[in-house]
Parts: C-alpha cells; structure tokens; sequence
C-alpha cells in the first residue's frame, strides 16, 4: 500500500478521540443482529477460492491459558500448508469505536493463540482505536451504506461508490500518519489480506 499521500480531511495531530473526516463522511447502515452477521459471513467467504476449509462460527467459546473467551466469530482456514485463526468482533454501534475496544480484542489475540483479530463496525473508528491497530495489527472494517458517495484518494487509486443502498465493507489502514480505504466487498484479494497481514 502506497503511504506518501494522506487521505483528505485527515490530520495525523488531531485528538485520538476524534473520528477522521473521511470515516465521518461514509453513511450508516441500519442492519439487526442477524443481517450483519451475514453480511459479515457474506464478505468473509469471498476468500473461500483462495483458501482451504473456510469456516465462519459465530459465538464461538474460546478456552485460552487465562479464562473463556465469548467471541463474535471465529474465522479458520489453511493457507499454504498453515492453520489460521482470525478473531472477529462485530460492532453494531452509533456511537464512534474507540481505542478500548481494538484492546480488548488485541488481549484475546493473544490470550487465545489467534493470528490476527477484525474489528467489523457500523460505527466509524476514532483515531486512537485507528492508530492502535495499526501499531498492533487488528484490522479495522467500517460498514457503511453505498447509498452515500464516499471518496478516499491515495496516490494509487480512489475508491467512490454511489450506487444502490447495499452495505459496503470498507477496510481502513493508517500507517505512518497516512489513512487508506480498501473495498472488501466483492474482493476475495483483499479479504484475504485483511485475514493474513
């Protein structure tokens, strides 16, 4: 991922409680319980041609050295002769993500042996929960209606939509003081970055 240009309305100095002007711009979805992990297994399982033995579970317990975890999903696969493990934490909120929550995954990450954890949200992610993940790993999904047009430029690509009201899963990246958007939807590619890297 290219890094040398930041995405508009985004300023590294800003407070971390503080949400991105381009994650403020992406519209709300209204999905219940039940659609979002859907949609959620939906976009996941764009990766299953690219793996092996894809499995999605849904409030899984997970026993770790350290107590029982409830889990919002599980992801398993192999990859290259290699078990993983990526634990999702679905977020169906109004108010911002804060830096906490990508904490308390980033602790079952690694109480429980996992490769990586996903925080899923239809609530936009402050900038402290942003630059958390990015020290830390954790993947960060917004899910957002493409009804509302968004638009991110980096110096590689921009990504808009303004098509039918459908949920979109946007993954977004800060590194080194630069915020990017990649599409997950309908991209097994970067679905399978998004549960690898």
């Amino acid at each position: 991922m290219d890094t040398s240009t930041p995405a508009r309305g985004f300023q590294d100095g800003s407070d971390d409680d503080s949400v991105p002007v381009p994650l403020l711009r992406c519209a709300p979805v209204e999905l219940d319980a039940a659609a979002f992990e859907r949609f959620v297994a939906d976009t996941l399982s764009h990766a299953s041609g690219l793996v092996e033995d894809l499995r999605i579970t849904f409030h899984e317990r997970l026993g770790a050295h350290d107590g029982t975890y409830d889990i919002d999903a599980t992801v398993r696969f192999r990859l290259d002769g290699m078990d993983f493990l990526v634990l999702i934490e679905a977020k169906r909120h109004t108010s911002s993500i804060k830096r906490e929550v990508v904490q308390l995954l980033h602790d079952k990450v690694r109480s429980t042996g996992a490769h990586k954890g996903v925080v899923w949200s239809t609530a936009p992610f402050q900038l402290g929960a942003l630059k958390y993940a990015a020290e830390h790993g954790v993947g960060l999904v917004h899910v957002s209606d493409r009804g509302e047009e968004w638009l991110v430029r980096s110096s590689t690509r921009s990504l808009s939509h303004n098509t039918a009201h459908d949920p979109s899963a946007v993954l977004w990246v800060l590194q080194r003081g630069v915020l990017e958007a990649t599409s997950l939807t309908n991209d097994p590619h970067a679905v399978l970055a998004l549960l690898t890297r």
